[in-house]
């Protein structure tokens, strides 16, 4: 994702709709995409991590969150490919930032989700 696209999703990112989005999608979501979601959501507090690149976080987040985006989220099967795409790409960028803490809360909260399919 290019950092002109950060910059205009990262508008539609906040927390309440991330979840909200989570929770009355769960069955259209791969694990995959969930748990990559959950990883970039927890890794925003780790304290090191600079402004700037919590922005592209919240940047990919909002892609997310926007059901209207490259390919719309309402379209079987490829709907959220490009999401999952966007969220890869970030978490790839982050890396440094994603410790046990953060992958520990992720899979917490993806096993709740997963388990009762709503938070």
């Amino acid at each position: 994702m290019e950092e002109k696209s950060y910059l205009k999703y990262r508008k539609y990112f906040a927390p309440q709709l991330f979840f909200n989005k989570l929770k009355h999608n769960i069955k259209n979501f791969t694990q995959e995409l969930l748990l990559k979601a959950l990883e970039l959501y927890y890794a925003t507090e780790n304290p090191k991590m600079p402004l700037t690149v919590k922005l592209k976080v919240y940047g990919a987040l909002g892609y997310l969150i926007l059901p209207l985006d490259f390919i719309p989220d309402f379209m079987p099967v490829l709907g959220y490919t490009d999401d999952l795409a966007a969220l890869t790409y970030t978490l790839a960028l982050i890396e440094p930032y994603i410790d046990e803490q953060v992958r520990q809360q992720a899979r917490k909260v993806f096993s709740q989700l997963t388990r009762t399919k709503s938070l």
